[in-house]
């Protein structure tokens, strides 16, 4: 994860809110727990798409 340009901007984040930040976008069912890592779900993947696409417009 930590090959991802935005990483960076979780460095000034204390671990505790990254925490939260995970269960909340768990509870929005847009991030999926597995053993070892986060994924993406249908809906998270088709948000981040979106995003995708937008930044192509800027």
């Amino acid at each position: 994860m930590d090959k991802i340009p935005a990483f960076g901007l979780l460095n000034s984040v204390k671990r505790k809110r990254i925490v939260t930040y995970l269960q909340e976008l768990q509870n929005y069912q847009l991030l999926k727990k597995e053993k070892k890592r986060f994924t993406l779900t249908p809906k998270g993947e088709a948000i981040r798409r979106l995003f995708e696409e937008e930044s192509r417009r800027i």
